[in-house]
């Protein structure tokens, strides 16, 4: 099934809220507005030296999932951009990241993730395959998936 993208309701400002908080307790303080495209994720942040980044979308499971084609495509976006962002001029790294409400979403976000990274270029440090990982930080309410 395909789950539709909508305007943004209160349980997406919640989980962008909670990416926000997340993405601050990672020391990615600075806040920007926007990427040099012109794109606007919900929680885009860098460290104070400017040297990682920190691209992350809220996605509210009963409007947005891992199968729906225009998400995907703004995310691909988001991470070709994050990829051409790094290098000896640009940023060191960062992270990308989801923040969703449901266990069995989060997880089905890991393999869209990897592709999504790997189609971009973006690979670890030491040149390894892209690994998003799950993580809960609110029972029962919130998952982050994270590289």
């Amino acid at each position: 099934m395909l789950c539709e993208a909508g305007a943004p309701g209160e349980e997406h400002e919640r989980l962008r809220s909670e990416l926000t908080n997340w993405a601050i307790a990672k020391k990615y303080t600075n806040e920007y507005t926007q990427l040099k495209s012109g794109a606007k994720p919900d929680v885009l942040r860098g460290t104070e030296d400017s040297k990682y980044l920190f691209i992350g979308d809220a996605k509210d499971s009963a409007n947005e999932d891992s199968t729906n084609g225009e998400t995907l495509k703004r995310i691909q976006g988001y991470f070709q951009e994050f990829a051409n962002l790094l290098g000896e001029n640009g940023y060191k790294g960062g992270i990308l990241a989801i923040a969703t409400n449901l266990a069995e979403a989060a997880a089905s976000w890991v393999p869209a993730l990897n592709t999504l990274a790997r189609t971009a270029g973006i690979t670890s440090k030491e040149g390894g395959q892209p690994n998003f990982i799950v993580i809960e930080t609110r029972p029962g309410k919130t998952w982050i998936i994270w590289w």
